[in-house]
């Protein structure tokens, strides 16, 4: 093949997929397993073996993190080799890796690993609040939980020293003994300088799955109006809401065929479900185990067209060097 056709080839390829956006899901499955879903295209890409995990964190760098009971295992999410292993707190309820450091967080106490030296941090929540999902964004971590009044409550950190600030009311109230799913953490890339912002699901006092949306303003959570989630039940597994492309994505037990998972899209301005952007699949590992939740980590891969100009450069650079 000549050194000009495979540049031909190469640039074709690159402008083929400069259209394209891909998200990696990296779901918990009821069989011990950590499985490969890219909801774009709605095709499943295998699984490793994740040490019977409910918690999937990544890094964006080619490694995830996968819990239950208190241990973290690390793999390589795309062979499944496996990297190592870091304790967490007791029952962690949370899993984020932020920063550089991967957290974990069970109702009372929060816990930041160095996963290259093993080094942690430990610090206690509020005890006031039962706390139960974790988000973040650049270096500031996003407590959730659910205060002794059934009112959902936020608590936000330093990742780099887990200085608290004091909680803080989001003026919800939630069914009793409801549990919340995992955060998702994002901002409207159609403006700039728009104020990040994360979502997540529970169920509200008329016993509906609801999505909440609240942007951070000055360091502080400020909490929109919630709407009802068609389509998901909170029977085995709270809905996680996930970052996507121009987006949230949602993951959950579909409430019409327990065995299956729904993957919907909601927008990120309207906070609507996105018409046809929502398809069920058997649940990874066969179904949802019961009384039991899924937090499922995701990648967001950059668009292939921003490695054209670099793909470029390196084939006009080889193409001087043989002249």
């Amino acid at each position: 093949m000549s050194l000009k056709f495979a540049a031909l080839t190469a640039i074709a390829s690159l402008a083929a997929g400069a259209v394209a956006s891909f998200d990696l899901m990296l779901i918990p499955g009821s069989d011990g397993r950590v499985h490969r879903y890219d909801p774009v295209n709605g095709v499943s890409l295998g699984s490793f073996a994740g040490q019977n995990p409910l918690l999937v964190a990544t890094n964006g760098a080619g490694v995830s993190y996968s819990c239950s009971g208190f241990g973290a295992f690390g793999h390589a999410y795309s062979t499944g080799q496996s990297l190592g292993s870091w304790v967490l707190p007791v029952n962690p309820r949370s899993l984020e890796y932020a920063d550089g450091a991967l957290f974990g967080m069970s109702s009372t106490t929060l816990r930041k690993v160095d996963t290259v030296t093993g080094a942690s941090t430990n610090v206690t929540l509020s005890s006031s609040v039962a706390w139960q999902s974790l988000t973040s964004f650049g270096t500031t971590l996003i407590a959730i939980g659910i205060n002794t009044s059934n009112v959902i409550t936020y608590q936000t950190l330093s990742t780099a020293t887990l200085t608290l600030s004091a909680t803080s009311s989001a003026g919800v109230s939630v069914a009793p003994g409801t549990a919340l799913g995992k955060a998702g953490f994002t901002f409207n890339p159609g403006v700039p300088g728009s104020l990040p912002q994360f979502a997540f699901s529970y169920v509200n006092t008329s016993s509906q799955v609801s999505f909440i949306r609240s942007f951070l303003s000055g360091g502080s959570p400020v909490t929109t109006t919630p709407f009802t989630i068609t389509g998901f039940t909170s029977t085995n597994s709270m809905p996680s809401v996930l970052a996507g492309h121009n987006g949230y994505w949602i993951y959950g037990q579909d409430s019409t065929v327990a065995a299956n998972a729904r993957i919907a899209r909601i927008d990120i301005v309207s906070s609507s479900f996105i018409p046809g952007a929502s398809t069920t699949i058997t649940a990874p590992g066969g179904s949802f185990s019961s009384a039991s939740y899924y937090h499922p980590g995701i990648v967001i891969a950059p668009e292939p067209a921003a490695f054209m100009p670099l793909g470029l450069g390196l084939l006009l650079m080889r193409r001087r060097k043989r002249k």
